[in-house]
């Protein structure tokens, strides 16, 4: 498994594959755009190694991608560390998927004309936000410009 790499590439296959099961458990499908940055680092990781000389290969060490003795040697000092770090993401977490959850709910309870009206004014809507906010970092970053040269 990744050239007798067994750690490495067990870290890689367990980050790609609970990227989607966590993005799919929690609806936040939008989890599933970090997979194209794993699958390159795996790929061009994996390149890397193949392309290194005998020597060089010889002294690669097969670790963990993240460091899971460090973490459960120590958990209760990490646990209190970021404790609130934690309860954040398990707070956004969980207001994801209850939101999730009561926008298909909504969704079915409504009837189809008002369904079409709202989901189309919903994308117009967001269409219009975000033109705006590019427009409005735009013309931030232009008064930025402008004023640095001016001093």
């Amino acid at each position: 498994m990744n050239m007798g790499l067994e750690k490495q590439g067990l870290s890689i296959m367990t980050l790609f594959w609970g990227v989607i099961a966590i993005g799919v458990l929690l609806h936040m499908e939008w989890m599933i755009l970090a997979l194209p940055v794993i699958w390159c680092y795996s790929f061009f990781h994996t390149h890397n190694l193949k392309n290194m000389s005998e020597e060089q290969f010889a002294q690669e060490e097969d670790r963990w991608l993240f460091r899971f003795d460090y973490l459960i040697d120590n958990h209760k000092e990490l646990f209190q560390k970021y404790r609130m770090w934690i309860a954040g993401a398990l707070i956004v977490a969980g207001i994801c998927v209850l939101a999730q959850e009561l926008i298909d709910l909504f969704w079915y309870i409504i009837p189809d004309f008002l369904y079409d009206t709202v989901y189309h004014t919903t994308g117009l809507l967001s269409a219009f936000v975000t033109g705006g906010v590019l427009i409005a970092i735009g013309i931030v970053m232009l008064q930025k410009k402008q004023h640095s040269d001016s001093n």
